[in-house]
């Protein structure tokens, strides 16, 4: 645990102390290292008494080593002390803060599973009585008068059939290798000879050449723009679908998750809470419908044409 000590509190205190002693401590090895240097090469003209001087300064600071290491063993000691207490009151301030913070999040819990667990099991337990009263007078009335299940309706979205939204017809001409209309990147580059025929090219790449295909089909196609069908969805029934968990070793009702741990828990309440139930929209799609005969000549599809019109003629 990292432990935030502020400029200013016992344990700052104790850490600049020792790093002051520290300090102090290589001074004085370093002043040792002198006078030992200096007895080891004396000057030959020294007399005993400055001699003596050079020992009793090189025991001195031998005397002043041993002090300054004391002083930083000291001072270790101290803030170790420090820093121990520090951390265990920081500990127990997280203990108290946390067990806190559970102790109300158990009385939530309790509270509101007990609350909900009561009222799913009034919801339930009104819906089998309605559903079983629902099918007792269905046995006594005609099928057109019949009751839809009151819980399908809850819980159940029916489904949306297709819906066409618009229809335009369009006259193609037919790939000859594939039978099927050309794709609107090939339609563009499609020319019309006039006779009936057309002409697609297609430029050539560095090792191969180019070369113009002869089309000679077309046919009528009714472009269709529709919203898809969406499938009915939901469960079908509340008491089928739904866990309630016990408190306390109460009645077993949890059905456990297959992977637990606090983050998919969270995980999947932010998922449920955000929910809208916003019905979703259809996708819009488009599709050719082919209405006509293939044409192998401009004949063929005048004729077609000219029958349209008469039977366009005839309805009005």
């Amino acid at each position: 645990m990292n432990l935030p000590f502020t400029r200013g509190s016992q344990v700052a205190k104790l850490e600049d102390a020792l790093a002051k002693d520290t300090k102090a401590f290589e001074t004085a090895k370093q002043e040792l290292a002198k006078a030992s240097a200096d007895l080891e090469t004396p000057d030959v003209d020294l007399t005993d008494d400055d001699l003596k001087a050079l020992i009793s300064k090189r025991d001195l600071a031998k005397a002043r080593v041993d002090q300054a290491r004391n002083r930083v063993g000291r001072s270790e000691q101290a803030l170790e002390a420090a820093r121990a207490a520090a951390t265990e009151k920081l500990q127990k301030d997280e203990i108290a803060r946390v067990t806190a913070l559970g102790e109300a999040a158990q009385k939530l819990m309790a509270t509101e599973v007990t609350a909900a667990t009561k009222g799913l099991r009034k919801a339930m337990r009104a819906m089998a009585q309605a559903e079983l009263e629902r099918e007792i007078l269905n046995h006594a009335l005609p099928d057109d008068r019949k009751l839809r299940s009151f819980e399908v309706a809850v819980m159940d979205a029916p489904g949306v059939p297709r819906k066409e939204i618009s229809r335009v017809r369009e006259l193609h001409w037919i790939n000859p290798f594939g039978g099927q209309p050309y794709g609107s990147d090939f339609a563009r580059k499609i020319r019309d000879n006039g006779d009936g025929t057309a002409s697609l090219s297609t430029s050539g790449g560095a090792y191969t050449s180019g070369q113009t295909t002869k089309i000679t089909q077309r046919r009528y196609f009714d472009k269709v723009v529709y919203s898809d069908w969406l499938p009915s969805r939901g469960v079908g029934s509340l008491a089928r679908e739904l866990s309630l968990p016990g408190l306390k070793g109460g009645p077993a009702g949890w059905t456990a998750l297959r992977y637990v741990s606090p983050q998919t828990i969270l995980s999947e309440l932010d998922r449920v809470e955000a929910y809208t139930n916003n019905d979703p929209e259809p996708e819009i799609k488009e599709e050719l419908e082919a209405v006509s005969p293939v044409f192998d000549s401009l004949e063929e599809m005048q004729a077609w044409e000219a029958k349209q019109r008469e039977i366009k003629s005839e309805a009005a």
